[in-house]
């Protein structure tokens, strides 16, 4: 499937930098995410899930050019 015919996307946000980044294997990230916001319980969920791990993830990686910091 192209990336375009399915508009569904997920994203992570890691530490911030200048900390190191802790990278997960793409398919245990993508199946505890979905445990934790699906009821894998539900057939039609659990098929999801299943069709996203039988297929190829892809990682996009964008590097920002400016970076704003507000304080909190």
């Amino acid at each position: 499937m192209a990336v375009g015919a399915d508009p569904r996307s997920s994203r992570s946000a890691g530490c911030p930098s200048p900390a190191a980044p802790r990278w997960r294997p793409a398919e245990r990230l993508c199946a505890r995410l979905a445990a934790r916001y699906w009821d894998l319980d539900d057939p039609t969920r659990a098929d999801d899930l299943a069709m996203m791990l039988a297929g190829d993830l892809i990682r996009v990686v964008i590097h920002p050019g400016t970076v704003h910091r507000y304080p909190n």
